[in-house]
């Protein structure tokens, strides 16, 4: 379930932010072309913009694109000091990083666009860069760092109208509670969720429910995940929505499995099997050739059972060499965050200390001249003493005098 629920996470970030629609390229490139024929159009902020929703588009088709574009608007961003370009232009910067596994660049790139769009209050960008440096730190393993991005950028969103990013932001904290096999409240998060978008028959409303239907595979109540599992199913053999088939049905065999239902069972499986061939996706092949080896055992279909086996062998084999390729380049982006965090805590300890030595020489240096006022003072002040003693005597005495008068 986790494999499938980043997945999907990833294609719906996807499809809110880069719709890269032919027709849509087309007229984006029309525009442009169009712009770039007026004089100073360099710094011409509907320009700049336009080209950052165009570089955008390429991240589903061509990443080279997408950085060359983002890039050319980063540097015209800059020139005319649009931060909000700027800021979305990093944004698409640090998603080409992501995209080639260039995690530490893809980070820093996230945290400065964040930090940016904190600044000119453009909080659709800062919710999305706290969200992805939130996903980075949960597939690190730093769940409450990771949990704190995410409650901030839902404290970003909390007052805006954007109700599906709110759903969003609610299953990647869900997410965090299925790590923690804290099944009860990953529920409410959900259900929290589906309430959120307010759209109980949409795309958003469907992999909920997926998901929603897995943490009841975890609790054993395989019946209320069957009702989840099928409702979704509805909607993507409706929409005809492949990705969407092929978990669905997986999760369905793997449900009936549990119930003791094996044909049913195998037939689920089979068609998870069929949609992951057809699209190509290892992952979805591996995971219904599990199934379909351990159901054909169960009914005593060896050759069956070891066939599928041998294919989910080699299926998992491939995909252990990607993750491991992954997990290698991950590694090196934490070690290379971490490295630079040790740096910044450093350079903050150097501050404190040198704070601490200026307060220091202030209060020496104050007392110095508090001492040295008092060395060269004091011995006038004491021969002035005796004068104005004795001035004080004489106005008492006269004041005495005209008493007896």
């Amino acid at each position: 379930m986790k494999t499938r629920f980043t997945f999907m996470l990833l294609g719906l970030f996807i499809a809110h932010t880069s719709p890269a629609q032919p027709h849509r390229l087309e007229n984006y490139r029309r525009l442009i072309t169009e712009k770039e024929k007026q004089k100073g159009f360099e710094q011409d902020t509907a320009y700049i913009r336009l080209l950052v929703k165009f570089g955008s588009c390429f991240y589903e088709i061509n990443p080279d694109s997408l950085l060359y574009y983002s890039k050319k608007a980063y540097g015209y961003a800059r020139s005319s000091h649009d931060e909000q370009a700027e800021a979305e232009s990093l944004s698409s910067i640090g998603d080409y990083y992501a995209l080639t596994g260039d995690y530490a660049q893809m980070l820093d790139d996230y945290q400065q666009s964040q930090a940016l769009a904190e600044k000119i209050n453009a909080w659709r960008v800062e919710a999305n860069m706290l969200r992805n440096i939130g996903q980075f730190y949960m597939n690190m393993g730093k769940e409450a760092e990771a949990l704190q991005d995410f409650q901030k950028a839902y404290k970003v969103v909390g007052e805006t109208n954007d109700s599906v990013l709110k759903a969003y932001l609610l299953v990647d904290m869900a997410a965090i509670c299925l790590l923690h096999n804290d099944y009860d409240q990953a529920l409410q998060r959900y259900h929290a969720a589906l309430q959120a978008i307010n759209d109980p028959e949409g795309y958003t409303a469907a992999f909920i429910r997926v998901d929603i239907g897995g943490v009841w595979c975890e609790k054993k109540q395989y019946k209320k995940a069957l009702d989840c599992f099928r409702k979704s199913l509805q909607y993507y053999r409706d929409t005809n929505d492949k990705l969407g088939r092929m978990n669905t049905t997986e999760a369905i065999a793997n449900a009936c499995g549990a119930l003791g239902q094996a044909d049913t069972a195998l037939a689920w499986a089979m068609e998870s099997f069929l949609l992951a061939k057809e699209l190509k996706n290892k992952d979805g092949m591996a995971n219904a050739g599990e199934s379909l080896a351990n159901l054909y055992e169960k009914k005593g279909d060896y050759r069956n059972s070891l066939y599928y086996f041998r294919l989910f062998k080699t299926l998992s084999d491939s995909l252990f060499n990607d993750d491991t390729r992954k997990k290698t380049a991950e590694l090196q982006a934490k070690y290379v965050y971490e490295k630079k965090e040790a740096l910044l805590k450093e350079t903050q300890a150097n501050r404190v200390r040198v704070l601490h030595f200026e307060i220091a020489i202030a209060l020496v240096s104050a007392l110095l001249l508090g001492v040295i006022v008092i060395f060269f003072l004091y011995p006038q002040w004491v021969r002035q003493f005796p004068h104005i003693k004795n001035a004080n005597k004489e106005e008492t005495y006269e004041e005495k005098s005209l008493t007896y008068l």
